[in-house]
């Protein structure tokens, strides 16, 4: 904390000093070159330097612009000083960019971007109707979430329901997908296009590790790893599931896999019905299918495949591997036994038959 204090007050104290007494243009890009000193001069005495430019600005959980959005409010207005002042811009840009790099504290960077606060306010108080907007824009909001609360069934019909529990409802319905969070952009698209998720994931997923091997069990620590076509999670003796809902269930696994033989692992069960049926199956990763396999009724059951080494480099990807269990249909476990579909099946009909994943592994052959 003194750290970080006595980082704001020299910045603060090397600002007053270029706008106030230095004349020249290259005096004032020297004073910039010093301010940017400072952060890198403190993070490399206090070793606190943190995982790169995009998470020191965009990381859910230590992004100075997500957590501070006023930040990001600033960083917007002084892209407009530059046309104004394009010495004190630059230098104020080019300050906080290497400032987040290095990972330094935070604090230093509102008084650099002060000047791009106010003038943000600054265009805000001479155009009132724009300062206005964003309060109208908000009421349609509440209005409209209002009405999608009460079409999905959040909103109670017949019976008051609390401020806090709809306030708490409006988030559920309006956080998910597509709905991203605004302060994250650009990194989220940019993730997003780089590893093949959605940009909505960019929050939970940008920052886990890059493993040489995945042993996925369906447990919530799963959750945010699975994509489209899942339906409820479930709990048996064998331990933790997630059901298929869609003919094509997809998760996102990261990995560095080195370039050997690679064993990839299905566990699987069909949801028992009477008479009897087993689910054809398949597994897809990136697109390639790496193999077909039945997922019984009776107990869950091992599926294993070997990817070669000649072919690890055109079916995996270094980061993030979409991994689809792929549906083809279920056949009766004993083809003689014509008694007509049970309660689940006629309610099923042309919808995926359920298939619990109990576990997902991938891993170099040893």
């Amino acid at each position: 904390m003194l750290i970080e204090v006595g980082v704001f007050a020299g910045v603060s104290l090397l600002v007053l000093v270029a706008q106030s007494y230095l004349r020249t243009p290259w005096a004032r890009i020297a004073a910039w070159m010093v301010i940017i000193s400072v952060p890198l001069l403190t993070t490399l005495v206090a070793g606190r330097a943190t995982g790169g430019l995009l998470h020191t600005l965009f990381s859910s959980s230590a992004g100075w612009l997500s957590l501070t959005p006023v930040v990001y409010v600033a960083l917007l207005g002084e892209l407009a000083c530059v046309r104004r002042n394009r010495v004190e811009g630059i230098g104020a840009l080019a300050a906080v960019v290497i400032w987040a790099a290095a990972g330094a504290p935070m604090s230093g960077t509102i008084a650099v971007l002060g000047a791009g606060l106010a003038s943000v306010v600054a265009w805000l108080r001479a155009r009132p109707l724009a300062a206005i907007a964003p309060l109208v824009l908000l009421a349609l909001a509440w209005n409209y979430w209002l009405m999608v609360q009460y079409t999905v069934g959040l909103l109670p019909k017949d019976e008051p329901i609390s401020f806090a529990a709809m306030v708490r409802q409006q988030a559920d319905v309006h956080t998910r997908a597509p709905y991203v969070y605004p302060f994250s952009f650009p990194a989220n698209l940019w993730f997003a296009w780089r590893e093949g998720v959605p940009a909505d994931r960019y929050d939970i997923l940008a920052n886990e590790p890059r493993p040489t091997s995945m042993d996925l069990r369906m447990d919530d620590q799963a959750d945010r790893f699975l994509l489209d076509g899942w339906d409820a999670p479930g709990t048996e003796t064998r331990g933790p599931v997630r059901w298929i809902g869609q003919q094509r269930a997809t998760l996102a696994v990261p990995l560095a896999l080195p370039a050997t033989d690679v064993q990839v692992g299905v566990t699987a069960r069909a949801r028992l019905e009477e008479p009897a049926v087993s689910a054809d199956m398949a597994i897809e990763i990136n697109g390639h299918e790496v193999g077909r396999f039945v997922a019984p009724a009776t107990a869950p059951a091992d599926a294993l495949f070997t990817v070669s080494a000649a072919n690890v480099g055109r079916v995996f990807r270094t980061g993030y591997n979409r991994v689809t269990i792929v549906s083809y249909g279920v056949h009766r476990v004993d083809p003689a036994d014509q008694r007509p579909p049970g309660p689940l099946g006629r309610r099923t009909g042309s919808r995926v038959w359920p298939v619990a994943i109990y576990r997902v592994t991938i891993a170099p052959v040893p």
